[in-house]
């Protein structure tokens, strides 16, 4: 393992480089998973881990030999998850080795980049890419965290702390309330097109950043606690503000993440901001490989390989 402490001047932070390379022996993998929790528990800076980590975290990452048991990549999937550590994905071909060989050929994914939360919010456009390597058994991973050109076209989210507000509630009952003509699909449909446009406007000159919002109390309430002059009507009143903030941030990450199988309430919102940018990640198409074997990652290339392809299914 190589260890780099890196200065960015345009973030104005430092952040720490870890490279991997792996052991073949699983009690010597096992205890440098050990070594490398250790040394993250103990750093405070973003950190981002990538090179050779001589193994995978489901059967989806091997392509021939023998299926691979849960059990036999449990120290793995433990190191990942303790560590809050969030995996970069890859845009091209989906292995980086194979065994080159004729008979019982085995490809797997060993190589890849994992990257703590922080680093990630660093670089949020990060991607990876495999590139082929002639004469060697592993692609090379060629790291950017340059954001690529592309359209994005804007789509209406619901909120789920919109909920809890009465001006919000009136404003779907006074939308679901026009006079639309037509089938009832049709009628559906448009009715659902007037309450989001209303409910866009409505946050964007009435939404309030939970996030700013519990920011500016934590401040206040700091500013308070430290006063010759105490108003314990009016801290009680920001503590109890700031709680509910923390709730509709809670609620709000929750609602993103899909995550259904944790109460509103308990204090995961952390928890649950990983979750959705790990959906985030796997859900973004990166590129497709079209008819001739040419992988495109163009927006061009991109919109013409799936029409090609789908043309040619139909």
């Amino acid at each position: 393992m190589i260890e780099v402490k890196v200065w960015d001047d345009d973030n104005e932070c430092y952040w720490r480089l870890f490279g991997i390379y792996a052991r073949t022996d699983e009690k010597k993998r096992r205890d440098q998973w050990r070594t490398l929790g250790n040394r993250i528990g103990r750093e405070r800076d973003p950190c981002l881990f990538i090179g050779d980590f001589n193994d995978i975290l489901c059967n989806g990452e091997k392509d021939g030999g023998n299926h691979r048991s849960a059990a036999s990549m449990r120290d793995f999937r433990d190191f990942v998850a303790n560590n809050e550590l969030l995996d970069l994905g890859y845009e091209g071909y989906p292995f980086t080795w194979r065994n080159n060989r004729d008979s019982l050929p085995i490809q797997q994914r060993l190589d890849r980049g994992f990257a703590s939360l922080g680093w990630h919010d660093l670089y949020p456009d990060t991607k990876i890419l495999h590139v082929a390597l002639e004469g060697s058994d592993h692609y090379l991973l060629l790291l950017t965290t340059k954001k690529s050109e592309e359209w994005r076209g804007r789509r209406f989210t619901y909120d789920a702390r919109w909920s809890k507000s009465d001006d919000c509630h009136n404003l779907v009952a006074r939308d679901w309330a026009a006079n639309v003509w037509g089938s009832h699909a049709f009628r559906l449909s448009e009715k659902l097109k007037i309450v989001s446009r209303s409910l866009k406007r409505w946050y964007r000159e009435n939404g309030r950043n939970t996030k700013k919002t519990i920011d500016m109390l934590k401040g206040e309430l700091r500013g308070a606690y430290q006063s010759k002059h105490f108003a314990s009507e009016e801290v009680h009143i920001k503590e109890r503000l700031l709680r509910e903030a923390h709730k509709g941030e809670e609620a709000y990450w929750r609602a993103k993440s899909r995550v259904q199988w944790l109460n509103d309430g308990d204090k995961n919102t952390k928890f649950f901001h990983t979750q959705t940018m790990k959906r985030r990640r796997s859900n973004k198409i990166k590129g497709l490989e079209d008819l001739q074997g040419v992988w495109r990652s163009d927006a061009d290339g991109i919109c013409s390989t799936a029409v090609n392809y789908f043309s040619d299914l139909f």
